[in-house]
C-alpha cells in the first residue's frame, strides 16, 4: 500500500512539472512569434513588369520618389516639363496622374515642383517639393520656395511653410509630430496645426530625414565646396527630442561625393544609401554592400529583407546572407525609389526622359 501511495505521488508529481513545463513552453512561443528573420529567407524568385509613364504633351516626365499605403494605394511624385503629371497614383491596376495644381482642376497653386512623399496611411500623407513665382524684379525669372502639401484622403491642402526654398524630404511619427528638411540648412517641425522652424545650420544642404520616434531621429546632409578641393562634408544629424546636434562627418572627393538617403527599419537599425549602403553600428558606421554602385534609396521589412537601388537600373536584394542583382534590367536608368511589403515590391526610375515602374510581385 505505501509503494503504491508513493508511486501516485511520484505520479502526481511529475504530472504537475510537465503541465507547468509546457505552460512556460506555450507562453514563450506567444511572446515570441516566429518570423521571416527567424528562421526563414525571404524569397527572391519575383515576376517583374514594367509601367512606362510619360504625360501626354510632355518632354520629360521624371518621377523621384514613392510611397505606398498598400500594394493597391501607392503613390509616386517627381517633375513634369509641361507643369501637370507631378504626381501619380496607382489603384493597384492603372497609374493615373493625379489632378493636384489648379491649371489641372485641382486644389494646389502652381506651378511647383515635387521631391518626396511620405505618410503615415491613406489618410494621412505628405508631399514636399518648392513652388515656382515670377519675378519681375530679378529680370523676369522664376524664383522658388518651400512647399508642402497634405492628404487627409479627401483633398490636397496646402501647408504653409516660410522661410526657406526646396523641402527635400519628411518624416512624420503621427499627425502632429512630423519634421521636414530644406536644400537650404533648415529643419522644421509640424504640432498638428502649424510649420515652424526648428533649427539651423549653415551651409548645410539636408538630403534626408527619418526616425523611429519623436526622440529618435536621424537626418543627413552635406556642405560642399570645402577643402580639399572638389570634395564634400557628409554630415549625419541626431534629434534625441530635446535638440538637434551633429553625430559624426566625413569627407568625400567627387566622385562619389554625397550620401543620398537615410531610413530606419526600427529603433536601432539605421541604414544609408550612398556609394553603397551603410549600416549603424556601436563605433559608427559599417559598409555592408560595396557594388561600386551609387545607391539611392534602401527600403525592406526586416533585416534579412531589403531593397537597394540606384544608378544604371541597379535593383539589389538582401536576405541576410548575400546582396542578388535582378540583372534582368539593363537600360541605364536612374532608380530612385523603391517600395516593399514583403510580398511585392515596386522600384521608380526614369531615363531622363521618361519614368518607368518596375513591378515585382
Amino acid at each position: 500500500m505505501k509503494n503504491k501511495t508513493k508511486q501516485n505521488y511520484y505520479f502526481r508529481s511529475f504530472f504537475v512539472i510537465g503541465v507547468f513545463l509546457f505552460s512556460l513552453l506555450f507562453l514563450y512561443c506567444t511572446n515570441h512569434p516566429v518570423t521571416h528573420e527567424d528562421n526563414e529567407k525571404p524569397k527572391r524568385n519575383f515576376s517583374w513588369s514594367i509601367d512606362t509613364l510619360k504625360y501626354p504633351g510632355s518632354y520629360q516626365t521624371l518621377m523621384r520618389n514613392i510611397w505606398g499605403a498598400s500594394h493597391d494605394d501607392i503613390y509616386i511624385v517627381g517633375h513634369n516639363s509641361s507643369g501637370f503629371g507631378k504626381m501619380y497614383h496607382y489603384n493597384g491596376e492603372n497609374w493615373e496622374a493625379v489632378k493636384l495644381t489648379q491649371g489641372q482642376g485641382g486644389p494646389i497653386l502652381g506651378p511647383i515642383d515635387l521631391n518626396y512623399i511620405f505618410g503615415l496611411d491613406s489618410q494621412h500623407i505628405w508631399a514636399t517639393g518648392e513652388r515656382y513665382f515670377w519675378n519681375p524684379l530679378e529680370g523676369g525669372t522664376y524664383t522658388d520656395s518651400c512647399m508642402i502639401v497634405f492628404f487627409d484622403g479627401i483633398t490636397w491642402i496646402d501647408q504653409p511653410v516660410h522661410g526657406s526654398r526646396s523641402i527635400s524630404s519628411l518624416w512624420a511619427h503621427d499627425p502632429q509630430n512630423a519634421w521636414a528638411t530644406s536644400y537650404d540648412g533648415l529643419i522644421y517641425y509640424y504640432n498638428g496645426i502649424s510649420w515652424e522652424k526648428s533649427t539651423e545650420f549653415e551651409d548645410v544642404q539636408f538630403a534626408s530625414i527619418y526616425g523611429s520616434s519623436p526622440t529618435n531621429i536621424f537626418a543627413i546632409g552635406s556642405k560642399f565646396d570645402t577643402m580639399p578641393y572638389d570634395s564634400v562634408l557628409n554630415y549625419v544629424f541626431y534629434y534625441n527630442g530635446n535638440v538637434w546636434s551633429k553625430i559624426d562627418s566625413l569627407y568625400e572627393h567627387i566622385p562619389p561625393y554625397t550620401r543620398n538617403s537615410i531610413w530606419l527599419l526600427n529603433d536601432n537599425d539605421v541604414y544609408i544609401a550612398g556609394w553603397g549602403v551603410f549600416k549603424k553600428n556601436n563605433g559608427g558606421w559599417s559598409r555592408i554592400f560595396n557594388e561600386d554602385a551609387w545607391i539611392s534609396k534602401v527600403r525592406g521589412t526586416a533585416n534579412n529583407n531589403l531593397f537597394a537601388v540606384g544608378a544604371e537600373s541597379r535593383i539589389f536584394h538582401y536576405n541576410g546572407n548575400d546582396w542578388y542583382r535582378y540583372d534582368q534590367f539593363t537600360s541605364p536608368y536612374a532608380i530612385t525609389g523603391v517600395w516593399a511589403d514583403g510580398n511585392e515590391v515596386i522600384a521608380l526610375g526614369n531615363d531622363g526622359f521618361v519614368s518607368y515602374v518596375f513591378h515585382g510581385k
